[in-house]
């Protein structure tokens, strides 16, 4: 059924996706999102039971992502503090954490495929892509990439396209 328009003030700076979790009707539908400073909010498609909580903010310098995965069924939250980027997950629980040698903004994905969770991080200033588990294992070794990349699965192999000034890859795994 059509709704009237909603409108929330959230009272913050919101620069991040927001996650759906489709319920039965407006009322049981809720959004989620993180402001840029770690305030992880909430509430339902009429716009009602706001919910916020500040998540732990370990430096002045940290900012914050929520990032949906590819089915828009998950998401994680990206903690980006120095050269240091944390994952939480939707409980705030943390993931894993990792230190890169830049303190460039990264570019965070979250793939689920074939029963596989993949996070990709890209730092776009440096180059690189890099391609994890959940467990924070790299699964891929570090490969040039300026862009998001692309992941799917033929034949059980990750496939990964990748793209570094005008060249276009694919690489296999």
């Amino acid at each position: 059924e059509p709704l009237s328009k909603i409108s929330v003030d959230l009272d913050t700076k919101i620069n991040t996706n927001i996650f759906v979790k489709k319920g039965i009707n407006a009322e049981k539908t809720i959004l989620t999102t993180i402001s840029t400073l770690g305030e992880l909010i909430s509430f339902n498609l009429e716009g009602k039971n706001v919910n916020k909580k500040q998540l732990l903010l370990p430096s002045n310098n940290a900012t914050f992502k929520l990032i949906k995965n590819n089915t828009n069924t998950s998401f994680l939250i990206a903690r980006q503090d120095f050269s240091k980027l944390a994952l939480l997950d939707e409980n705030e629980n943390l993931v894993f954490e990792t230190d890169f040698s830049s303190k460039n903004d990264k570019e965070i994905q979250y793939f689920s495929l074939k029963g596989n969770e993949i996070i990709a991080v890209t730092d776009k200033m440096a180059g690189f892509a890099y391609i994890f588990d959940l467990k924070g294992n790299i699964l891929v070794p570090p490969f040039k990439s300026s862009y998001k990349i692309d992941l799917f699965y033929t034949q059980n192999k990750l496939n990964i396209i990748t793209s570094f000034g005008k060249k276009l890859t694919k690489l296999v795994q």
